[in-house]
C-alpha cells in the first residue's frame, strides 16, 4: 500500500466518523430516538368536563417529548404536556 492509498483510507475513515456523529446529533435533536425518561412530579387529575365528540388531542406519548419540566399527562381525552403538581 502506498502513502496515497493510506491517506485516502484514513481520510475516508475520518469522514465516516464525522458523518456518524452528524447523523447522531441530527437524529437526537429531531427526537428520532426519544429517551423514555420520566420527569419528576405528578400529573394533574384528568378533567371530567371534556367532550370527546370532536376528537382527542395526543400531543405527546412520553415526558421527554415535553419542554422544560412539563410532563405528558392524560387530560381526560388525550395526552398533552402539562405542568406537574
Amino acid at each position: 500500500m502506498d502513502t496515497s492509498s493510506a491517506e485516502q483510507e484514513s481520510t475516508a475513515s475520518i469522514l465516516n466518523l464525522i458523518d456518524f456523529f452528524f447523523f447522531f446529533f441530527l437524529a437526537n435533536s429531531l427526537n428520532l430516538f426519544p429517551v423514555d425518561s420520566e420527569k419528576p412530579g405528578v400529573c394533574p387529575k384528568p378533567r371530567t368536563d371534556i367532550h370527546t365528540e370532536a376528537g382527542c388531542l395526543d400531543q405527546c406519548s412520553t415526558d421527554s417529548e415535553c419542554q422544560g419540566n412539563r410532563k405528558c399527562c392524560f387530560d381526560g381525552c388525550g395526552h398533552v404536556c402539562e405542568k406537574p403538581i
